[in-house]
């Protein structure tokens, strides 16, 4: 069989990781026969003389060859939308500076602070291992222990709005005790249930031909009832201005 390239064995999940950032002006490549350069003048010799020192191999992170992920950058690029006129589109990172140095596990800090100080290289870290997540077994707090009070309870319910902060104004509150002084805010108002006539103020030339026409037209916001004989009752009218259609058939007209 041939000769097969010497590989580094992939760090998998659970032990911790070299990774390594080469300089751009460095021009490496991380061959099967070791670390060499593309750029002029560019000596590589301490470089592989430490990971050999360490029995250290240096591949690529995030592809096969450096020059495989500069295409694959370069076709990104490329295919990346116009951002238009003045606005130049995002740089994208070049990832083939990044490598993954396998090493054993208790020299991998020491390699990295060696490699550091390599004038080849911009940065190295050792990446933490990978730990699923842990599960814990929590005791359900009861939503509500409190036990029935032993006495009889008072004659007359006792006054809680003191604990009703909800009620009082922003931001603490909604505000529904000054809506409550507007007409409707209680939830009452005029309780008349009068359809308006076409000679009402603030209808238009359509409501007016509606009235005319036989529709019962009622002011927006009017809590109605189905009477049960198909038509619609008014319960009470608000402050909220406007107009809606009722119908007969049961049918709640649309608001203008």
């Amino acid at each position: 069989m041939p000769n097969q390239p010497a590989t580094a064995p992939r760090q998998s999940a659970g032990r911790p990781e070299l990774v390594v950032m080469a300089k751009p002006e460095a021009g490496l490549r991380a061959l099967s026969t070791g670390v060499a350069s593309v750029a002029p003048n560019v000596d590589t010799a301490s470089l592989g003389s430490l990971l050999a020192s360490r029995g250290a191999v240096m591949r690529p992170l995030f592809g096969l060859s450096e020059d495989r992920v500069r295409a694959q950058l370069s076709a990104l690029a490329a295919a990346a939308p116009d951002t238009g006129p003045g606005r130049p589109r995002e740089a994208v990172p070049d990832l083939a500076l990044f490598y993954r140095v396998a090493a054993p596990a208790d020299q991998l800090q020491q390699l990295a602070n060696e490699l550091v100080a390599n004038d080849l290289v911009e940065a190295a870290y050792v990446k933490p291992p990978g730990e699923p997540p842990a599960t814990a077994v929590l005791e359900r707090a009861a939503i509500n222990d409190m036990q029935p009070a032993p006495g009889d309870a008072p004659p007359a319910t006792p006054n809680f709005i003191a604990r009703q902060g909800y009620l009082g104004v922003a931001p603490a509150g909604v505000d529904a005790t000054f809506a409550w002084t507007l007409p409707g805010g209680a939830g009452s108002g005029e309780c008349s249930g009068r359809a308006l006539q076409a000679g009402d103020a603030g209808l238009s030339g359509d409501d007016r031909s509606g009235i005319e026409g036989g529709a019962s037209i009622y002011p927006r916001g009017s809590q109605r009832l189905n009477s049960g004989d198909g038509d619609q009752r008014v319960l009470c009218e608000d402050a909220l201005g406007g107009v809606e259609r009722s119908r007969r058939a049961g049918s709640i007209g649309r608001a203008e």
